[in-house]
């Protein structure tokens, strides 16, 4: 009889361990993290992979031009060719620890995600390949620039 208490306990016990498991949550990147930024023009394709930053800057975010609610202002280019992207980088462990990650992604206009040269996602980006002078499907105006976009993925897709 005591053991038969003893085994539905461990088994009550064992269920709640992997439910906290399976919802639990780890920061990997927070507001005001430092990241590596190049605003100065255009990269090639293959910036994803560098792994000399020397010409890069480094600021906490958010990171851009143009609003006052920014801790690091880039420059945006000259006044005949501006700069309409900005490629920032940070260097983040993803393990297979958990099923799966959560990305918010606070941006104005678009952005393209990349994790280890791959590209992950995109949000508010055409579906074409990307070069210097490809714009966001959409402007972000308003309430929108303030708002995080949420992207779930599991960790085989990392």
């Amino acid at each position: 009889m005591n053991t038969l208490r003893c085994r539905k306990k461990l088994t009550v016990f064992l269920l709640l361990f992997n439910i906290i498991l399976i919802f639990s949550q780890e920061t990997l990147i927070k507001d005001q993290d430092y990241w590596f930024y190049y605003d100065k023009g255009y990269l090639e394709s293959d910036w994803t992979n560098l792994k000399n930053l020397t010409n890069w800057q480094k600021g906490l975010t958010p990171i851009g031009y143009g609003d006052k609610k920014l801790t690091t202002t880039i420059s945006y280019g000259g006044d005949k060719e501006k700069n309409i992207s900005l490629n920032i980088l940070k260097n983040i462990v993803i393990d297979d620890d958990y099923i799966a990650y959560e990305f918010k992604l606070k941006r104005d206009d678009g952005a393209v995600v990349y994790v280890n040269g791959k590209e992950l996602f995109r949000d508010n980006m055409p579906n074409i390949t990307i070069g210097k002078t490809t714009l966001a499907s959409s402007t972000t105006k308003g309430a929108e620039e303030k708002k995080y976009y949420q992207h779930f993925l599991k960790t085989i897709f990392l």
